[in-house]
């Protein structure tokens, strides 16, 4: 017995972004996706994270994932701020990724 499986074109949606965050919140969709990171644009004075910076320390791909370890900076930053990400690639295309980032554990310098 032989088995086909060809995936719905991109933009189905089954090939919908992704992203699994801590706490078990899932964001799902380009328009959930940019409200997520549209703090990474405001100023810090209103919130915001404009200005920070992530340095990848590690990094591996293994078949379609790559793997990152990274530590964040930013003069709002108390300390630097370390977390690890994984991004699933498809046709070229971010599919999904899971990141330990936690805006709440930053420690913001008062």
């Amino acid at each position: 017995m032989r088995f086909s499986f060809s995936p719905p074109p991109f933009g189905h949606k089954k090939h919908s972004r992704r992203s699994n965050l801590p706490g078990g919140q899932i964001v799902k969709g380009r328009e959930a996706a940019g409200k997520l990171f549209a703090g990474f644009c405001k100023d810090p004075k209103e919130g915001g994270l404009k200005g920070i910076t992530f340095r990848a320390e590690n990094s591996v791909k293994i078949g379609n994932v790559f793997a990152t370890q990274w530590v964040a900076t930013a003069p709002f930053l108390a300390e630097p701020y370390k977390g690890s990400d994984a991004y699933i690639i498809e046709n070229g295309y971010l599919r999904a990724m899971v990141s330990t980032f936690d805006g709440n554990a930053l420690k913001i310098v008062k």
